[in-house]
């Protein structure tokens, strides 16, 4: 039992619709492969509806919204299967199924996502990663103008939020569908103290297409862009 997705308790914790949400599935362990099914169901609809939208480069966006709740009584659900498969001691594969749908506004997505990793060696590993993902009412995907606009949408401060994709027109486009391709490595130095032993850093470059006609990256004005980035992941221990 939960509170919701991207949600937290109290004032200013998301979408707080005072309802239960349930999050639960099953496992399935065989020698080589592991198989993990889940389901989370609940009101996700914002709790007060935006009223009033202003035009703007990503818009439109969100600049009022009404005092009386709406589709808090209608669920979301969000399902995922994820099959890993260990098909030797260097070659590990992970398929991850998912699909949502929403009650309220009876929109759909769902997608398949593919990793493949492979263990050169103790210390260095390179990953591979390709995801298909559709979204059949262009209702899933956002766009953000700044940095900081998803996080205070989350917490509920401020607007930002701008249709996901946009059609060749400049309208709203009517669905999406996403292709996403990533190569990285994982290096895991040896020989590191205690407190950060196991310190794995993770440079990768990442590929994303829109594959329906729009524009959906870059201020919503290409289809397509590459992304540089790096992780720094630090288990400590005591």
């Amino acid at each position: 039992v939960d509170s919701g997705v991207n949600t937290f308790l109290g004032s200013g914790g998301g979408a707080n619709d005072n309802k239960l949400h349930f999050h639960g599935g099953i496992g399935l362990n065989f020698k080589t492969v592991t198989v993990l099914a889940t389901t989370q169901i609940g009101p996700e609809a914002t709790q007060y509806p935006c009223i009033a939208y202003e035009s703007g480069e990503g818009g439109p966006f969100c600049v009022a919204t009404s005092s009386t709740p709406h589709g808090v009584s209608q669920n979301r659900y969000l399902n995922d299967v994820v099959v890993t498969w260990k098909i030797s001691d260097k070659l590990t594969s992970m398929t991850d199924i998912n699909y949502i749908y929403d009650d309220r506004y009876k929109a759909s997505g769902g997608g398949v996502t593919q990793y493949l990793t492979y263990a050169i060696s103790p210390i260095l590993s390179v990953g591979g990663r390709a995801e298909v993902w559709r979204d059949d009412h262009n209702f899933y995907v956002a766009g953000f103008k700044r940095n900081f606009d998803f996080i205070n949408v989350e917490g509920g401060y401020g607007s930002g939020v701008g249709i996901g994709v946009l059609a060749p027109d400049g309208n709203p486009a009517h669905n999406a569908t996403f292709a996403e391709f990533t190569l990285g490595l994982n290096f895991k130095p040896a020989g590191l103290p205690k407190a950060i032993d196991g310190l794995t850093i993770r440079p990768e470059i990442r590929y994303d297409a829109l594959l329906t006609n729009g524009s959906a990256y870059d201020a919503q004005t290409k289809d397509h862009q590459f992304t540089f980035g790096i992780d720094f992941v630090a288990p400590f221990t005591f």
